[in-house]
């Protein structure tokens, strides 16, 4: 992510911030709640402040009530949907301002970031009726947290590998690629 985007998409937000909350503080500081962690946000959102001098109120951690939070910076598209009942629409400086692919029709989010995510083939133990597919056929999390390999539905059938089936797989055929 380009940190000049979150900037100005924030700059943005915390200008407009009377048309997105109704809360009546009148402080003039930004609540900003993000799924994304401290870390990732800290340099941030110092740099927003650095850059425009308009103080910012972080909060991270699980879900809030997001009636008091003017930004929501959400680590997935999955977090939007979540909470799509809950977000305001955006006002028209911030939703144009994003290309089109990057926002929702509806005005209720704008992307600032963006990112790939990989995915491992089991060549030999995964295995579709159709015939191979490539990555693009491939959705979901890859592995849970019990150390299964998984992926939602393609076609008709899941797809699922134990972790413990590739790494046997390998052990017994060096050749196999997965």
């Amino acid at each position: 992510m380009r940190i000049s985007v979150w900037i100005a998409l924030l700059a943005l937000v915390a200008t407009t911030s009377c048309a997105i909350n109704d809360r009546e503080s009148g402080d003039g500081v930004v609540e900003v709640y993000s799924t994304r962690s401290e870390k990732i946000m800290s340099p941030l959102v110092e740099e927003f402040e650095k850059q425009t001098g308009i103080k910012v109120h972080m909060r991270y951690g699980a879900t809030p009530d997001l009636k008091d939070i003017d930004v929501f910076v959400a680590d997935d598209s999955g977090q939007l949907v979540r909470v799509r009942d809950e977000l305001a629409e955006l006002p028209d400086p911030i939703w144009r301002k994003v290309p089109s692919q990057y926002r929702d029709p509806a005005k209720r989010w704008a992307g600032i970031s963006a990112r790939e995510d990989g995915s491992l083939t089991a060549v030999g133990i995964l295995t579709h009726a159709d015939g191979d597919k490539d990555a693009r056929h491939f959705t979901g999390n890859l592995f849970s947290k019990e150390g299964q390999a998984r992926f939602d539905e393609v076609g008709e059938k899941p797809l699922v590998a134990d972790a413990a089936e590739v790494v046997e797989a390998d052990k017994a055929d060096p050749n196999h690629q997965s």
